[in-house]
């Protein structure tokens, strides 16, 4: 009758579950096992997850809610809880926790039983959290070449998250001018707890002036809770989108073609600073009242300063 009653028992744990051979009561309630992942823990375990800790806890027999409320995490922890399909097994989603910090897991004896089993003896188990690891961190950008007047995203990740907030404080650097050529909407990067990322905007100025393109270097000034495994470095080009002309405006000419005064007209006194190879990519306008009413293409070659 005992050999059945361990068996009936041993059905209600995961079959990869491996036990000690032990004789119990069957009224007798235990905890069997306490696991994180596939690390079982006995008592005195060092390097448990501070954060993001899940622990399994195996009953010898179904349990009611009740045990959740008796199950107690010192140091002010605090998990939440839930069942599996037989009501014997228990997972603890643990909320973060400190590092290098020993931490007790215990449950008084009592009745938790789903058919009033009990366990005369408390239990008690022991363990302490992993040190801090400082990660390491990355610079990305979304386009390594901008026009004038566009954005671009500057990502800081982590090799993993933390429970500490990382700051990420920038440099810029380039033939491009921070607050004339391009605004940062900072220069710091902040990547909360537990979280692996971040991001900033650079936005670009469209400015009227030529300028040709310009450079932004990113890089990493300061890291608090952080560190970079290699130098971190991004090259952001600003495309010009202002283009330089070769032909200028020098005036516009009132004309009179009879001594009368009644063959009047215009003129438009254009100028050829350099030598200018096709004349067909320039035109020229008239509005009035801000509308184009009349436009034309130049035709023809060359010109060299007319």
């Amino acid at each position: 009758m005992m050999m059945i009653t361990v068996c009936l028992m041993c059905t209600m744990c995961n079959q990869d579950d491996e036990f000690e051979d032990e004789t119990f009561n069957s009224d007798e309630l235990r905890i069997l096992k306490i696991s994180e992942g596939d690390r079982t823990l006995t008592g005195g375990d060092a390097g448990v997850s501070a954060f993001g800790l899940e622990l399994t806890v195996v009953f010898s027999h179904p349990v009611s809610q009740s045990v959740t409320d008796a199950l107690v995490l010192s140091n002010s922890g605090s998990f939440t809880a839930g069942f599996d399909d037989t009501n014997s097994i228990l997972t603890l989603v643990v909320n973060t926790l400190e590092y290098e910090t020993v931490y007790e897991l215990s449950l008084p004896a009592g009745t938790y039983g789903l058919d009033n089993e009990s366990s005369a003896e408390s239990y008690n188990l022991s363990f302490s959290t992993s040190p801090f690891v400082t990660p390491n961190v990355s610079l990305t950008t979304s386009a390594n070449s901008v026009n004038e007047g566009e954005s671009v995203t500057i990502t800081a990740i982590l090799s993993e998250s933390t429970t500490e907030d990382v700051t990420v404080s920038l440099s810029f650097n380039g033939s491009a001018v921070a607050g004339t050529d391009f605004n940062p909407a900072t220069a710091d990067i902040t990547i909360s707890a537990l979280e692996e990322s971040s991001s900033i905007t650079l936005t670009t100025t469209d400015d009227m002036d030529v300028e040709g393109q310009e450079n932004i270097v990113v890089e990493v000034e300061s890291l608090i809770n952080a560190q970079e495994a290699t130098d971190q470095q991004l090259s952001i080009d600003i495309v010009d989108n202002d283009l330089a002309t070769n032909l200028v405006l020098k005036g516009v000419l009132a004309l009179e073609w009879t001594t009368s005064g009644n063959n009047g007209g215009k003129a438009v006194h254009l100028k050829a600073i350099a030598d200018i190879p096709d004349l067909s990519v320039y035109s020229i306008g008239v509005a009035i009242h801000g509308s184009i009413k009349w436009g034309r293409h130049f035709a023809g070659q060359g010109r060299c300063n007319t």
